[in-house]
C-alpha cells in the first residue's frame, strides 16, 4: 500500500516483489485489489523450486510414486505458512489432492523454519519446501521429487515430476524487483539494466550460492511471463478464474 499508493513514481524508490504481492488479488480469504499489472517489473533475481522430502528413515513410502499410492488411502500431514494461492507449499498439497487423489492435511505454521522443525521432529509426515530449505542440512532430508522443468544443479539426483511420468507440475517461489506504474520508460530501462548487472555480479552470485539460492535472471516481458505462467498454474490448482 505504501509503495504503490503513497510513494511518488519518480524512479527513486523500487521494491522487492515476491509471488504473494502479485498473486494476492486471487486469494479467496483476503483478496487484494492490486494485480501484477500494478507493478512495473524490472528483474527477477531468485527462483526457489518446490520439492517434497521425506525423512531418511521413512518406511511407509520411499519415493514419490509410493508416497502418492500410500496417500490415496492414508491421510498424511504436511505444513505450510499459509493455505491459499499465494503459498507454493499449500498449492503443492492442493495439487496432490486434485491431480493424484491424495489425502493431505495442511498444518498452518508461522514459516518455513517451523515446518522444518515439525518435519525433523516427526510431527508431520512429509515436507513440502523449497530447494533452499533442504540443501543446507541435507542429512535431514530424502528429497524425492522436484517441481521444475528440469533437474536442479543443487539436487542433481532428484528427478522432476515430469521425468517420473507422474505429472508436469511446476511450482516455485520467485523474488525480484519492481517499480510502481507511472515511472518513465527511460528510467525503467536504465534501472532494469542496473539491477540485472547487480544480480549477475560474481560476488552476488557466490553469496546466493552459499545460501542455497538459485539465481535466474528474467527482465521486462520475460519476467512478467514467468510470473503469469506460475499464476496460471495456481489458478488451475485452486479453481480460480482470472
Amino acid at each position: 500500500n505504501r509503495f504503490l499508493h503513497n510513494t511518488p513514481a519518480d524512479g527513486n524508490t523500487f521494491a522487492l516483489v515476491n509471488l504473494s504481492a502479485v498473486f494476492g488479488h486471487y486469494d479467496d480469504k483476503t483478496p487484494r485489489k492490486e494485480t501484477i499489472d500494478d507493478f512495473e517489473l524490472l528483474a527477477n533475481q531468485a527462483i526457489d523450486y518446490q520439492v517434497i522430502a521425506i525423512r531418511p528413515d521413512e518406511k511407509r513410502f520411499t519415493d514419490y510414486k509410493s508416497l502418492l499410492e500410500y496417500a490415496k488411502s492414508n491421510e498424511l500431514l504436511t505444513a505450510a505458512s499459509s493455505t491459499g494461492i499465494t503459498s507454493g507449499e499449500a498449492s503443492v498439497a492442493r495439487m496432490l489432492e486434485k491431480f493424484h487423489g491424495a489425502k493431505v492435511s495442511v498444518v498452518p505454521v508461522g514459516g518455513a523454519g517451523d515446518a522444518n522443525t515439525m518435519f525433523i521432529s516427526g510431527n508431520i509426515d512429509f515436507l513440502i519446501g523449497n530447494v533452499g530449505d533442504v540443501t543446507l542440512n541435507p542429512e535431514n532430508y530424502k528429497v524425492i521429487v522436484l517441481f521444475a522443468n528440469e533437474r536442479d544443479e543443487q539436487l542433481p539426483d532428484v528427478p522432476t515430476e515430469k521425468e517420473l511420468g507422474l505429472g508436469d507440475y511446476v511450482s516455485f517461489s520467485a523474488r525480484g524487483y519492481a517499480y510502481m506504474k507511472g515511472v518513465g520508460p527511460e528510467i525503467v530501462a536504465k534501472m532494469t539494466q542496473a539491477v540485472s548487472a547487480a544480480i549477475q555480479d560474481p560476488e552476488c552470485l557466490e553469496n546466493m550460492r552459499k545460501m542455497g539460492v538459485n539465481v535466474e535472471l528474467y527482465s521486462g516481458d520475460a519476467y512478467k511471463k514467468l510470473l503469469n505462467d506460475q499464476l496460471e498454474w495456481r489458478c488451475r490448482i485452486w479453481d480460480v478464474k482470472r
